[in-house]
């Protein structure tokens, strides 16, 4: 082996990666909120937007806010899995959400697959596919959390997704049923026969509020807050005040927008640090609840 291959390697991988890197077209904020710190919804979520404005526009951003931020949207969240939580212990998860129509669940839902990884390349090389006669929208996101330690500190995850906008027929009981909409799950080591259920015995009722956006000097970020709760009882699973900005190409981005955006997030996860659980994530909560305890890679 001459001197010359580990550094051709090198080269090649550094490569594969900024072109991974380049696939990104969405970077998405997330403050993971403590069930226990809400009370009265609607006046929770108004106080933890007004925090968040103040910190925004001390560094630097332009806020607009929502005409209906006090609107929220209803919307059944439900995830699915193998009984020994197959999909999710190989990174992958299977999210049904579905629009509230007159009080309940209407018949159209959104049918998501999502596979997320701390390495951009292995979030990359995912098989999300949809069939072709479901005609899936994928996408593909930076995804940054805070950590508790270090103390304001973020971490990233890379998140590759396939979305039916518009599904409507039942999923079926039988991992080889979702795999006949998402081929690519074939691929795991599963057996066709497996069972496909919902996790955890719990529904899932998400209230989504859209709250405005955040300028940081580039693309403005949307702006939500979504709370998790129990449909039958009103209890609160979790929640989550999340910003997310489009782009078209991650290395373009520019530095002084990016840095600004980082910051707020750390700020504001230091003013409301009473609120923040930053060692898990939604999904991972309602698999917790579940007594399925995630694989890691969140």
């Amino acid at each position: 082996m001459t001197g010359s291959e580990p550094k051709s390697q090198e080269a090649a991988d550094r490569c594969a990666r900024e072109q991974a890197l380049d696939r990104v077209q969405f970077r998405k904020f997330k403050i993971v909120l403590k069930p226990g710190k809400f009370g009265d919804l609607q006046t929770d979520v108004r106080e933890y937007w007004k925090l968040a404005r103040t910190v925004a526009r001390q560094n630097s951003a332009i806020v607009s806010e929502s005409r209906r931020a006090g609107e929220p949207q209803l919307r059944e969240v439900v995830f699915f899995d193998t009984p020994n939580a197959g999909l999710y212990g190989h990174g992958y998860t299977l999210r049904k959400r579905a629009r509230y129509v007159r009080g309940g669940p209407g018949a159209h839902f959104e049918l998501a697959l999502e596979f997320r990884d701390l390495d951009v390349l292995r979030a990359a090389g995912a098989d999300v596919r949809a069939a072709p006669q479901y005609e899936g929208v994928e996408q593909f996101k930076e995804e940054l959390l805070l950590v508790g330690d270090p103390p304001g500190g973020m971490r990233s995850l890379f998140s590759h997704t396939c979305t039916l906008k518009e599904h409507r027929w039942e999923l079926g009981s039988r991992f080889s049923d979702a795999t006949r909409i998402f081929p690519g799950l074939g691929d795991l080591r599963a057996l066709p026969t497996a069972a496909l259920r919902p996790v955890g015995e719990r529904a899932v009722e998400e209230v989504l509020f859209a709250l405005g956006s955040i300028d940081f000097g580039g693309s403005a970020a949307d702006v939500e807050m979504a709370v998790w709760r129990e449909a039958k009882t009103g209890e609160v699973l979790t929640g989550e005040f999340s910003f997310e900005a489009h782009f078209r190409r991650y290395g373009k981005l520019e530095l002084q927008p990016k840095r600004r955006a980082e910051q707020f997030c750390r700020l504001l996860g230091k003013e409301t640090g009473a609120w923040v659980d930053p060692e898990t994530t939604r999904t991972a909560r309602i698999y917790e609840l579940a007594g399925k305890p995630g694989p890691g890679r969140e």
